[in-house]
């Protein structure tokens, strides 16, 4: 008899852990997944500022996402927040640098001196 009622908890368990999966508690991770690889690629792509800035602001609306459905930031949503928040930053920087130095007339000069060093 206790053999039949250790067989009928493991069945049950098992059963409860397909439930849990299917309601979708471990599906929204999958947000959370998505932020941390589109926050590492605008980290990445940062040299490219309108790119990084638009996946950085994804990133972190898909980690804010993931905290909605979760209830709370796991590993991942919080690493796809930090590392969007990373490329908000990159990006910005990266725009606001074209800028001065467009304003300023130096862009061409640094374009050409960055040439003469890689090129």
């Amino acid at each position: 008899m206790n053999e039949e009622f250790k067989n009928e908890n493991e069945a049950q368990e098992k059963e409860y852990a397909f439930k849990a999966i299917m309601n979708g508690k471990q599906n929204s991770r999958v947000w959370s997944v998505v932020s941390l690889a589109v926050g590492i690629i605008s980290i990445v792509f940062s040299y490219f500022s309108w790119f990084a800035l638009i996946c950085g602001l994804v990133a972190v609306a898909l980690a804010v996402f993931s905290r909605i459905n979760l209830g709370y930031f796991d590993g991942f949503a919080l690493a796809g927040l930090i590392t969007g928040i990373f490329g908000i930053v990159f990006g910005l920087a990266g725009i606001i640098a074209y800028h001065v130095l467009e304003a300023t007339g130096s862009y061409d000069r640094f374009i050409s001196e960055l040439g003469k060093i890689f090129g």
